[in-house]
């Protein structure tokens, strides 16, 4: 029996994962592509979708390494009349050094360069960055008689690791102006540049004469993430032994497969891609977990959203007009940040304007979870949705009050408080409600976390919404009062079923019914009701 090649997890040297029997979904064509379209590129993907592979390959290339695209479309490029190898400058920009500050950021920057130039085996004495790299520019060409292709992987590294840092990020932003003035500057030197990184920063670049943006460029759409057909291509033998570990059929796998880990879409909604780390975990673990999100979760992520007010529920389904996206990421509107850094995702297009939504089920409970932990300093949300997902997968809508309530009472004051204060004026003019802003957002991130699929018509209005978790049935209704709390719970059963008779939930004949009435004074859960929403 022919034996399976191994899932490449965490590995971006293409030299490493070809020579090792791991699997290579090819992306050859696409890079072949750019090197006969142009000179300079630019891409903006997320973190882990497969950039930093892609330069390595591109390293291959260059460098003659033709053994290791045997069998792969790249493999015709070496056979061309006119091929040449040239020196590959490689630069690692995640390398740098954030936490020694401005003169850190410049000394590592320097020290990538050395690296590079005792590779390429030549000296340089930079005094700048930006003398560093035109240096190894020049002579790398001069020793090996042809121009360097320059590659800079995680461009933007610096700064989103400085992003929540105004003055901090404003330094580092000057540095890499010069430093990548510098390659710009070298431009007449070089074969080919490309450049890459999670943010589409291209201000980053205002002197590179003819950089190529392919980020929104159709033809690349696919070039990183995986399509549904190339699982098909690459993957079909860990397919067939996954869905027989699993007991189901390949189609009902690769339906579970999408709805956990594919949906990303940068362009226009219709080519919808899978996550790469996501899948090759999936395939070695065999368990449907949030793989990328808990690797690409940085701390910098964290202190934004606290920083910018960043709320689950904002996201779906917002509209997004690329044209007024601020490209320097310090100044970024939370959709462009989210979108660029793969959280969200385009849902559909109109022109220059987007629907966003979060791509699939992995990222929007991993950030509804983030939100909770990272925004409401709930310490025990991640135990919180995890019981929750298992009373839910087996009907149990009673312990969702509970679990409800003990988070309404382990949400530090502060965050109350805060909360108050940002609707204290709306409140106060009678157009909007602590309750309705935060009690109902609690809900539906909870919900999210545990990974539970909803459905409202607009919760923040009506406070309802239907939950399906493993064929079980909700719908779950929550009500803000001040008093009266037994008569606004019967009041809210009531408008419910009477709204279930006319047909306005799809499956109301079929689910439990579930009625939360918190005091907005006390900040709990006063009563409520559990029952069918259809009694006999």
């Amino acid at each position: 029996m022919k034996r399976m090649l191994k899932m490449p997890i965490g590995i971006r040297s293409f030299s490493r994962l070809r020579s090792e029997g791991y699997v290579y979904v090819d992306k050859t064509n696409y890079l072949i592509d750019l090197i006969d379209g142009g000179r300079a590129y630019f891409v903006s993907r997320p973190d882990r979708f497969g950039k930093s592979l892609a330069i390595s390959a591109l390293d291959a290339l260059f460098s003659d390494k033709r053994d290791l695209f045997d069998g792969l479309y790249g493999r015709s490029f070496f056979d061309r009349h006119d091929y040449a190898p040239s020196p590959v400058v490689h630069l690692q920009m995640s390398e740098t050094a954030i936490f020694d500050g401005p003169d850190g950021v410049k000394k590592s920057i320097i020290n990538i360069a050395h690296n590079n130039a005792e590779r390429l085996g030549v000296r340089i004495v930079p005094r700048t960055p930006a003398e560093a790299i035109s240096q190894l520019v020049d002579l790398a060409s001069e020793k090996y008689g042809a121009p360097p292709a320059v590659l800079v992987d995680d461009f933007d590294r610096p700064l989103l690791e400085s992003v929540n840092s105004p003055e901090l990020v404003k330094l580092v932003r000057e540095i890499l102006l010069e430093f990548y003035a510098g390659i710009a500057a070298s431009g007449d030197s070089t074969r080919f540049v490309f450049i890459a990184g999670v943010s589409r920063d291209i201000g980053l670049f205002p002197s590179m004469e003819g950089l190529k943006d392919i980020s929104c460029d159709p033809r690349y759409a696919a070039m990183f993430g995986f399509t549904e057909d190339e699982l098909s291509i690459f993957m079909d033998s860990h397919i067939q032994e996954t869905s027989s570990a699993l007991e189901v059929t390949k189609e009902r796998l690769i339906s579970r497969m999408r709805n956990y880990y594919a949906g990303y879409s940068f362009l226009d909604g219709r080519k919808r891609l899978f996550n790469p780390l996501s899948v090759l975990n999936f395939f070695q673990k065999r368990e449907f977990r949030n793989y990328w999100f808990e690797s690409a979760a940085p701390s910098f992520l964290m202190d934004y959203v606290k920083r910018r007010g960043v709320e689950a529920e904002n996201f779906r389904g917002i509209e997004f007009d690329e044209t007024v996206c601020e490209p320097e990421m310090e100044n970024a509107s939370p959709d462009c940040f989210l979108l660029f850094g793969g959280y969200l995702s385009v849902r559909e297009r109109n022109g220059v304007r987007a629907v966003l939504d979060y791509p699939n089920k992995e990222v929007l409970s991993s950030f509804a979870k983030f939100i909770m932990y990272a925004k409401l300093d709930i310490p025990s949300s991640g135990s919180a949705s995890v019981a929750l997902e298992r009373a839910l997968s087996k009907g149990g809508v009673g312990e969702l009050i509970e679990i409800y309530d003990k988070l309404l009472m382990v949400v530090p004051e502060e965050i109350y408080e805060s909360q108050e204060r940002k609707y204290g004026a709306g409140r106060n003019s009678g157009t909007e409600r602590l309750a309705v802003s935060f009690f109902h957002s609690l809900l539906f991130t909870l919900l999210w976390a545990a990974r539970v699929k909803t459905k409202s018509e607009s919760l923040l209005e009506s406070g309802v919404l239907e939950a399906t978790k493993n064929n079980h049935n909700y719908i779950i209704a929550l009500e803000v009062a001040g008093g009266d709390f037994e008569k606004a719970a019967d009041a809210l059963a009531e408008r419910i079923r009477s709204d279930g008779k006319t047909g306005r939930y799809r499956r109301f004949n079929e689910s439990d019914l579930a009625i939360i009435v918190v005091d907005e004074a006390a900040r709990r859960v006063a009563t409520h009701r559990t029952d069918r929403a259809v009694t006999p």
